[in-house]
């Protein structure tokens, strides 16, 4: 048994036991304190946090318990229900809610019963509202309530019906592209144009059926290709330098181009290429669309050979042919114009075909072409009009209007035909005017066929060859007729199928036909002109001079036969035979003329010789006997038989200019100047006249009348000097087609009203006590510079001397001794 102390120790012990046992508990409670509040912190700042999340989120929250009462809400759901604060803690039934929801009570009853889940969309106010109600569960999974959100999708609402018919657009649109699209292929595929589409790369992408079926390639062959496969190696080097520029650019542009098919035929095209751009604005796509234009070059080609006929026609053409406008502005002048008037084409046609027409005519035949062009009239003149030389000459001119197929006024064309000659054989042989307008007529009729415009078809050429009043026909290249016109087979009687080939050879006499058949087959394989006359037999049987004249006529720069015109001149023959027989007579009479000269001036310088010597005799013989008066007389006679003695001698040289018949030479006429210097030396030295000239050219003439013609000029400057000593200059230049030699003088001048009347016969312009002369000399040097088709004019100022200027051509008109 214990005692006492040992109790007291055993209980002391149990009493530190149980301390210590509370001194754990309450550090225990201490740290349970402690995690108190750090929980009741946490909550508090959970709190806030979820105050602070209700104030700033925008979706209503309202929180309700088991029963539906209000527990809390935030301030988006205040605005959305409009509750109060003493709204909390009151059922949801008894509120007022101001929401388009009339199952909301129901709803979130079978939420608090069951757990449901439950989502609706509702209106109000212009606002569309989503509203979620969910059970309330807690930590223990355990349903304390009901939360209803709220959430205002109104903007999303918008977004999607706004994305809607978005879609409905877009949708539509797509529905269009596509018909678009069908139409598109369906236009691309059988349109019957050739298009091909190209990538960015040059790549062949699509290609149309009808290019397919055009060209013979196979489809699977062009895709994947590039344009080397098809174009020829030139455009394959024009497509390469324009592609780059057509990326860069993206302009639409036309080129032709030439294709190569299947079966290596060779085809004319014009390509558009036509670009077409990705969403960037990039070039991503090339449509080319081509247009067969070979048959277009085909016509072009026929246009052209149609033109060329009509030049070759009008340049070959023995007549000055012209045309004009509708506002009667010339367009077109032939070669033989051109020759006629020395002008090259572009100043001839700004000059027109009314330019230098003698002043007396020039107001005639103007108002007489301008009332042939106002009322559509043929039109037909005789006028004199100035040639290459400065001369005028007699023309026939004759137009009328010109009509395109539609019928519309083209303009007119005209042919002036030369009638100079004509002009003078009616002067001098009194040669029936009737008959030669008649000539002229006939002429000018055969000239009518050549009318038609430049770009005129073949159709228009053999409307106006069918339309000629002259007989045009054609042949191939080897000769055989291929065509007549209605001309021909109206005045022969023959039809066109009868002419044919070698048909229209048996409308020739017999005794010309063979020579015909073998010069025109000569000109065709030769492919020359062909020119020939003879007797062709008309309908009525009657055989007329024919002269048919053919050119040859070209295609696409190949031969292609001649083409021809028969002209009558069956009158011109007549008129020519009586012509030749007046040149005849005329020639005899000059013969005789120029002997009575010779043997008239023969005649006369023998008394001439006696009255100088027997006067000279007398005076001799009489000189110690005579009077002062007496002696004056004889002086008289003896410088009067002087004068008729010099005045003989010009009029022999005179009538002899022109008549020698030696072909000319080319002469230098320095050397010519040197003869004149020695002739004249004497005179020279007494007058101290100075000669200059320039190395002068060698011309074509005749020796001894060039050295008539600068010993005349520098005589008469020599003759006719100032007061100072004679300076005589003489220069040469040459022009186009002639040379222009001018001596010039410092002597006394002549005054500009005498300047023609110093070249005629006999006409001085002093006193021969003043200047001595026989007034031949000018008149002289005038004839034999006109006799090789030049000019000789005078330019001077009275005191300062005078300047006489030849013209002579490059080419004589007169045989050249070779």
């Amino acid at each position: 048994m214990l005692t006492p102390n040992e109790e007291l120790i055993a209980s002391n012990e149990e009493l530190q036991s149980t301390n210590e046992e509370l001194h754990a508990v309450n550090e225990e409670l201490y740290t349970v304190n402690n995690e108190h509040q750090s929980k009741i912190l946490e909550l508090t700042a959970l709190s806030n946090d979820i105050d602070n999340l209700f104030r700033s989120t925008e979706i209503g929250v309202v929180f309700l318990d088991q029963s539906l009462q209000v527990r809390k809400f935030t301030p988006a759901a205040n605005q959305i229900f409009q509750f109060l604060p003493t709204d909390v803690g009151r059922p949801i039934r008894n509120l007022a809610i101001n929401v388009n929801y009339p199952s909301l009570l129901e709803v979130l009853s079978e939420t608090a019963r069951t757990g449901k889940v439950t989502e609706q969309e509702i209106n109000t106010n212009d606002q569309h509202l989503l509203v979620r109600i969910h059970p309330y569960i807690d930590n223990d999974e355990e349903q304390q309530g009901v939360v209803m959100s709220i959430i205002d999708i109104t903007a999303t609402r918008k977004v999607q019906i706004e994305l809607q018919s978005q879609r409905i657009k877009a949708k539509l649109a797509q529905d269009t592209l596509d018909v678009f699209q069908e139409r598109y292929q369906q236009l691309y595929h059988e349109t019957p144009v050739m298009m091909y589409s190209l990538d960015a790369r040059g790549v062949v992408i699509a290609v149309s059926n009808f290019w397919l079926s055009k060209l013979g390639y196979p489809r699977n062959m062009i895709l994947g290709a590039t344009v080397d496969l098809f174009l020829n190696p030139e455009s394959q080097e024009r497509f390469e330098k324009l592609w780059p520029r057509f990326l860069e650019s993206g302009l639409s542009i036309d080129v032709p181009m030439r294709i190569q098919t299947k079966s290596g035929e060779i085809i004319d095209v014009l390509q558009s290429m036509i670009a077409e751009r990705d969403d960037l604005g990039e070039v991503s796509r090339c449509l080319v669309v081509s247009v067969d234009i070979s048959q277009r070059k085909l016509a072009e080609a026929a246009r052209l050979e149609s033109e060329q006929r009509f030049r070759s026609m009008a340049d070959h053409a023995p007549v000055m042919i012209w045309l004009t406008d509708t506002h009667g502005h010339c367009t077109y002048l032939n070669q033989e114009w051109l020759q006629f008037t020395g002008d090259s084409l572009e100043p001839a046609l700004d000059k027109g075909w009314t330019e230098g027409i003698h002043p007396e005519d020039a107001e005639e035949t103007a108002a007489a072409y301008q009332q042939a062009l106002s009322e559509r009239q043929p039109f037909r003149q005789e006028f004199r009009r100035c040639d290459r030389n400065g001369n005028y000459c007699w023309l026939l001119d004759t137009a009328k209007p010109r009509f395109l197929p539609t019928g519309e006024f083209a303009g007119m064309i005209g042919s002036c035909i030369d009638i100079t000659l004509q002009k003078q054989a009616e002067q001098s042989l009194e040669l029936s005017n009737l008959t030669l307008e008649a000539d002229l007529a006939e002429k000018d009729a055969s000239l009518h066929t050549i009318e038609g415009n430049l770009q005129e078809s073949e159709a228009r050429f053999y409307s106006l060859a069918d339309n000629a009043p002259v007989l045009i026909w054609l042949s191939d290249a080897q000769g055989n007729c291929t065509y007549v016109n209605q001309t021909w087979e109206i005045l022969t009687g023959q039809s066109l199928e009868s002419q044919l080939d070698g048909g229209w050879l048996h409308t020739i006499h017999p005794e010309d036909r063979e020579r015909v058949q073998s010069l025109f087959q000569e000109s065709c394989a030769q492919q020359c002109p062909f020119e020939q006359e003879f007797l062709q037999a008309r309908a009525d049987g009657v055989y007329r001079w024919i002269l048919a004249t053919g050119v040859p006529r070209l295609a696409a720069d190949q031969f292609a036969g001649l083409i021809c015109s028969c002209m009558d001149i069956s009158d011109i023959k007549h008129s020519q035979k009586r012509l030749e027989q007046a040149i005849q007579e005329l020639q005899r009479s000059n013969q005789e003329l120029e002997q009575f000269a010779y043997i008239a001036s023969h005649d006369l310088r023998e008394p001439l010789r006696k009255i100088q010597s027997f006067a000279e005799l007398l005076q001799d013989d009489l000189s110690t006997k005579l009077d002062q008066d007496q002696s004056r007389y004889f002086g008289y006679i003896m410088s009067g038989a002087a004068r008729m003695q010099c005045l003989i001698q010009d009029v022999l040289q005179y009538s002899r200019v022109g008549r020698n018949d030696q072909p000319l030479e080319l002469i230098d006429l320095n050397h010519v100047l040197d003869i004149v210097q020695s002739d004249l030396s004497l005179s020279i030295e007494e007058n101290q006249a100075v000669i200059e000239f320039d190395s002068l050219p060698s011309i074509y003439a005749h020796t001894v009348e060039m050295t008539q013609v600068f010993e005349n000029l520098i005589n008469n400057a020599i003759k006719f000097r100032s007061s100072t000593p004679p300076r005589i200059q003489i220069s040469a230049e040459q022009q186009s087609e002639s040379w222009t030699i001018s001596v010039k003088d410092n002597g006394i001048g002549i005054p500009q009203d005498s300047f023609e009347r110093i070249f005629t016969m006999f006409q001085r312009l002093h006193y021969p006590d003043q200047y001595p002369g026989t007034g031949i000399g000018l008149a002289l040097c005038r004839k034999v510079i006109e006799n090789y088709g030049g000019t000789l004019i005078c330019r001077s100022t009275p005191g300062e001397g005078a300047t006489f200027v030849i013209q002579l051509p490059l080419q004589p008109r007169v045989p050249i001794l070779k």
